[in-house]
């Protein structure tokens, strides 16, 4: 599926599938799209890709994160940035009321 193919980094196989299927924001059972897989995983080229397909980059998961929550909390700055720069939330809070900045913080190591 779409949401591994993402997960490992598979962008021929994403782009494959989303030319097939149609739909770039698609959620699995944790309300999460194949960008929240890109951005938790930092997979620049298809974070493009989706975004590009019209991913809806707001979409919030199941604990109410966005992608932009995803690729804070798992160290991807390159990802946060593509992310910013085509206008996703950077101070959108979650469902405990975590922003990204605040997961990006509370995840660093020490």
């Amino acid at each position: 599926d779409s949401h591994a193919a993402v997960q490992y980094g598979h962008f021929s196989t994403s782009k494959l599938l989303l030319d097939r299927r149609g739909d770039p924001s698609l959620a699995d059972d944790k309300s999460r799209s194949p960008l929240h897989a890109a951005a938790r995983y930092g997979h620049l080229v298809t974070s493009n890709i989706l975004i590009e397909a019209g991913a809806e980059k707001e979409l919030r998961d199941c604990r109410g994160r966005s992608c932009m929550h995803l690729a804070s909390e798992n160290g991807h700055p390159a990802s946060v940035s593509i992310l910013a720069d085509k206008g996703a939330e950077i101070n959108a809070r979650d469902d405990s009321g975590h922003t990204p900045l605040l997961l990006a913080v509370a995840t660093v190591s020490l």
